[in-house]
């Protein structure tokens, strides 16, 4: 599983998860997701399109309430997360920190049962995003979020419990393990179980393949008065402003 990619809206420059995202248009983003998806899964590594939904904003990312009406809701902020169920279904969808008009994403019964499964038919799975975004048990359960990551806080023993209060039917239950071992199918866990160590891979073909993907994708200035290429014997100094002129951030921290 790679968890990406990422569509939620570029809404403001603050946004310290831009980096990650595709873009402030819903429908590019989109079709970049499908494409993106598309790609990754046909080498047989899930998705994990993220955050579902409405985690545009830095203040508070964890614990705000996202507030919006059901129009916006739609036409920009699930509008990637649809179009890339619908034409490539993504193994797994990361519910968001935040709230939604009030509710939690990962317990939001509206966004992940009656939106999500009802209405666009997705059979996924549904996994929290790490340490903060699950809030309750039973209500997470029911809502139809399937996967607490990265260890129970609030499953486990708990969620035991809360069924044998009949706050969790065992069929509710059932229906999310149904959906987990069917994960672990398309991952071909069950063929080999075995653990397998993480390794990075250095080949040239490899770096040709990223050098020509950066290529292709650099949108060049007008070179108007021939600026470009910088003639060395003509200058006398170079000014490079702002703070990566002295610590290179290439990209955000974060989870990219």
């Amino acid at each position: 599983m790679l968890l990406g990619p990422t569509v939620n809206i570029q809404r403001s420059p603050l946004g310290g998860r831009n980096f990650e995202c595709f873009s402030e248009d819903p429908y590019l983003s989109a079709r970049l997701a499908v494409a993106y998806i598309k790609g990754l899964q046909g080498e047989g590594v899930g998705a994990s399109i993220k955050h579902y939904v409405c985690n545009d904003e830095e203040f508070e990312r964890f614990t705000l309430s996202s507030e919006v009406r059901e129009r916006a809701l739609r036409e920009i902020y699930l509008q990637p997360f649809q179009t890339a169920v619908r034409e490539v279904k993504p193994w797994t969808i990361m519910a968001a920190y935040n709230l939604v008009n009030g509710i939690p994403a990962s317990e939001n019964s509206y966004l992940l049962t009656e939106i999500l499964r009802n209405e666009w038919g997705y059979d996924g799975v549904v996994v929290s995003d790490w340490f903060m975004s699950v809030k309750s048990t039973a209500a997470s359960v029911n809502a139809g979020l399937d996967l607490e990551m990265p260890s129970p806080k609030w499953r486990g023993e708990k969620l035991l419990a809360a069924a044998q209060r009949g706050e969790v039917e065992e069929a509710t239950i059932d229906t999310s393990v149904h959906r987990l071992l069917q994960l672990l199918v398309k991952a071909g866990l069950f063929g080999h179980p075995e653990a397998v160590p993480e390794q990075a891979l250095d080949l040239p073909e490899h770096r040709a393949l990223v050098r020509e993907a950066a290529a292709e994708g650099i949108v060049l200035l007008r070179n108007e008065q021939h600026v470009l290429p910088l003639d060395r014997e003509q200058l006398t100094s170079i000014a490079v402003i702002g703070p990566n002129a002295q610590v290179a951030q290439i990209m955000g921290g974060g989870s990219a």
